[in-house]
Parts: C-alpha cells; structure tokens; sequence
C-alpha cells in the first residue's frame, strides 16, 4: 500500500509540475521554476526563503548565493504543508 502512495504522490507531483512547464525530474529545483509552479511573485518567493516557510539548499558562488529548492519540499506540498 506505502508504495502504491508513493507511486500516485510522484504522478501528482509530475503532472503539476508539467502544468508549469517543468519537465525536468531532477532533486531540486531553481527559485525562477518554483515561484512559476506555486503562481506567486519572485518577491514573495524569496520572503518565504528568508523566513524558511520554503526550504532551500544555499550554494555560496562568490558573492553570491544561489538557492536550490528540493523535490521534498514540492511533496510536502502535495502533502498539504502550507506557506502560511
């Protein structure tokens, strides 16, 4: 049964990520990608981020930082976590 609803949970993940043109299984995603999937503004996005409502992986580039979103955090939506 447990991977039965693992199977269905990935197909519901895969099929709404399809819906915002994300074609890519991959374990994390860009910011541009995310904020595209969840319909929200790239400022709310980041604010979200900061105040760690949505779980990055931080890469430090220079002097920049670069956020990377894991696919665990787009289950734990499905799932029913909210942003809130």
């Amino acid at each position: 049964m447990l991977q039965t609803d693992n199977v269905e949970r990935e197909q519901e993940l895969r099929e709404w990520l399809r819906s915002a043109g994300i074609t890519d299984d991959k374990p994390s995603y860009r910011p541009e990608e995310i904020w595209r999937l969840l319909d929200i503004s790239r400022r709310t996005l980041y604010r979200c981020i900061a105040d760690g409502r949505i779980r990055t992986v931080a890469l430090e580039c220079g002097d920049r930082t670069l956020y990377r979103i894991p696919r665990s955090f787009l289950y734990d939506l499905i799932d029913g976590a909210n942003l809130s």
